[in-house]
């Protein structure tokens, strides 16, 4: 978007310019060639998705369009020199503030470079200007740029803070500070179509009488309830390569990465101990015990048939702990299609 910008400014500024105004015609050319260089540089940034050599590739085209043109019309005193602030901001769109920061500070030495040699650079304008106004001139842009460049550095800051918030929001489970049904499912999905030929392994993990817990003790302390359910388990799985998702009222769900079903069983008889540890309270000087059943289903990627059956294995798994009386792990084999207990 900013190279098809900057390709509109500089074709309207060839074609209409010249028309009302009495100038040079190397700066019709020079627009020419800036109107073919930005028209390639729209092409060829919008063909795919956006890359990391794009911010720099448009950086260039910026200065390859702006710097003959400050050069030939009086340097520090040129009309076009006033643009130069105005780079920070759309560098910051494409990258980030400490981008912007580096190319401005390349634009302040080149500001002050060119007030050192303007006695030596072609002027087509043939304005005469006063040292002490060039030296102005050079203050004011350095001091615009660098303007610019702060505001640019704050709003940079802001914008983050802000899409790490919207992030949460759309992923992040609020009551539990876990992954949400949303980001667990997607996750899932990706990892049953990885095609590595390693273990995946799903625990879908229900806690026990949870509605008669809530109704007898309230929601605030159910609440609480599964805020510590969720961190139990949470802490008893690796932080930085399996993932625990809230996958819907009292439900929770685990992707267990390269873990293999005795693995995963043993995982899932970790978390219900832990858990069977929890004691939750319920009034000033009372707690409570709190109880889960976890159903566990493993397999090897890729995983063809499909992220619901997939779920609906562990499922079943899970509905059999139920059936067999719950504070209990129940692991489906994928071999013979059986359910097996792995607690009592």
């Amino acid at each position: 978007m900013t190279s098809l910008i900057l390709f509109v400014v500089v074709l309207f500024a060839t074609c209409f310019v010249p028309l009302v105004v009495s100038q040079s015609l190397y700066f019709t050319y020079i627009g020419l060639f800036n109107s073919a260089l930005f028209g390639s540089i729209y092409w060829v940034v919008s063909r795919g998705k956006p890359a990391n050599w794009h911010k720099l590739f448009v950086t260039i085209g910026c200065f390859i369009t702006l710097i003959p043109l400050v050069i030939i019309s009086g340097g520090v005193n040129s009309q076009f020199i006033v643009l130069f602030p105005m780079i920070p901001i759309p560098l910051a769109l494409m990258s980030n503030s400490r981008f912007s920061w580096w190319v401005s500070s390349f634009m302040l030495v080149l500001i002050f470079t060119l007030l050192i040699f303007k006695d030596y650079l072609p002027d087509l304008t043939n304005e005469v200007v006063s040292l002490h106004k060039s030296r102005s001139r050079a203050i004011w842009v350095s001091l615009a740029i660098i303007i610019s460049a702060t505001f640019v550095m704050y709003f940079d800051r802001a914008n983050r803070l802000l899409r790490h918030k919207l992030s949460k929001q759309a992923f992040e489970d609020e009551l539990t500070q876990i992954a949400n049904r949303r980001s667990i499912m997607q996750l899932l999905q990706e990892k049953c179509h990885e095609n590595n030929k390693h273990w995946l392994s799903v625990l879908m993990i229900d806690v026990d009488h949870f509605k008669q817990f809530n109704d007898q003790y309230g929601h605030p302390t159910g609440d609480e309830c599964l805020r510590s359910v969720a961190h139990s388990i949470k802490h008893s799985i690796r932080s930085n390569i399996d993932t625990v998702g809230r996958y819907g009222g009292e439900e929770f769900l685990v992707i267990l990465d390269d873990v293999s079903e005795v693995q995963a069983t043993n995982i899932a008889e970790k978390i219900r101990s832990n858990i069977a540890k929890l004691r939750i309270p319920v009034a000033v000087d009372a707690t409570s015990k709190v109880s889960v059943t976890i159903g566990v289903f493993s397999t090897i990627r890729p995983y063809t048939d499909g992220v619901e059956k997939l779920l609906q294995s562990a499922d079943e798994a899970l509905y059999q702990g139920k059936k067999q009386g719950r504070n209990t792990v129940v692991y489906y084999t994928a071999q013979d299609k059986t359910l097996k207990s792995a607690s009592t």
